[in-house]
């Protein structure tokens, strides 16, 4: 099951990229961290979200909005 939104994705994708450039720039390994936000961006599931709770990439706003649909 996914927990990010498209918008987080995108981010961490756009951040892993640039973590690892930077260490392929700087030639270190420390870029190598790079590839925890580019794979959780990838795949859109996030561990450490799914410990903490969130379970999905809704905000409150969103889940008020169903609501309001669901009683009209």
């Amino acid at each position: 099951m996914k927990n990010m939104s498209t918008v987080e994705r995108i981010v961490r994708v756009a951040i892993g990229v640039v973590v690892i450039g930077w260490g392929l720039f700087a030639k270190s390994w420390w870029g190598a961290l790079g590839l925890v936000p580019l794979l959780t961006g990838i795949i859109g599931w996030c561990g450490l979200y799914q410990v903490m709770g969130k379970c999905c990439p809704f905000s409150k706003k969103d889940e008020n909005k169903k609501e309001d649909k669901s009683k009209s």
